[in-house]
Parts: C-alpha cells; sequence; structure tokens
C-alpha cells in the first residue's frame, strides 16, 4: 500500500521536493517506512492546522516532533476511546503496523499492543479488519491510498 500526500489543488514540484525530503528526514530520524512517514506529516498538519509543504519547512528546518494541538475533544471520543486510543486507531484505519505505530507514536511495541484490544472492546470489533472498516466510517480515513 502506497500512501499519499492529499493537498488542496496542485502542489509546485518544489514544495513536493521538500515533503519528500522531510518524509526521508523522519524515516532516518526515526527509523519508519515512508508511508508512515507521510502519514505523520498529514497527521501532523491536520492537527496543527497547517499544510503539509509548511509542516515539511518546518522538519527540514530542524524540528524532529512538532506538538500536537491539544483540543478537549478528538475523533473516537463519543466511542468512549482515548486520546492514545484514538490516534492508535487512526494509525491501523491508515493501513499502519504495529512497529510503525509504535515508531511515530513514540511508544513500545508493548504499549501499541496493550491500546489495541482496549480500543477494538470500546468499538465492538474483534479483528484488525474490522477495526480499519470501523475506522474509515467513523472518520479515521484521513489519507488517500493506491
Amino acid at each position: 500500500m502506497v500512501l499519499q500526500v492529499v493537498t488542496p489543488g496542485p502542489v509546485p514540484a518544489a514544495d513536493n521536493a521538500e515533503i519528500e525530503q522531510a518524509k526521508g528526514m523522519l524515516m532516518e530520524r526515526l527509523g519508519v517506512s515512508a508511508s508512515a512517514a507521510g502519514a505523520l506529516l498529514r497527521r501532523r498538519s491536520s492537527e496543527l492546522g497547517v499544510g503539509v509543504d509548511e509542516l515539511a519547512d518546518r522538519v527540514l528546518g530542524g524540528e524532529t516532533q512538532v506538538e500536537m494541538a491539544r483540543t478537549r475533544s478528538w475523533r473516537g471520543r463519543e466511542a468512549g476511546l482515548t486520546e492514545r486510543e484514538a490516534q492508535v486507531m487512526e494509525l491501523i484505519t491508515a493501513g499502519l503496523g504495529n512497529r510503525e505505530i509504535a515508531g511515530l507514536l513514540y511508544l513500545s511495541l508493548n504499549s501499541v499492543k496493550s491500546y489495541i484490544p482496549s480500543a477494538y472492546r470500546k468499538i465492538g470489533v474483534d479483528t484488525r479488519a474490522k477495526a480499519v472498516l470501523w475506522g474509515a466510517q467513523n472518520g479515521f480515513l484521513t489519507d488517500r491510498s493506491e
């Protein structure tokens, strides 16, 4: 599965190059795949309300971790998910594996493995495929994949 950066309108070639370079830096710094680095850029840009190209500039400027914009509400809250479980569900819905999720969220693999069954119980699913479907139906699918 290939995750692409989705931006409004056409993206100038220079911005695409910066985005790819930022993804490469994140891959190197965090030891994650290209798809995981792209997902991180998209998620952080969405949380901060900035374009992916602006966030790429921040990463290239030396920011190693952009602070999340904190709000009182998050996707999945109405289903009983904690903010962290919602973050895990978003990345599961995007098709990422447990190791990639752990790297992106700065968690141990065991922590990710404990969040998953807790989230599954709360949303009433028992398999990853059902969790992805639930996530897509409940607004957790933020990426276009091919």
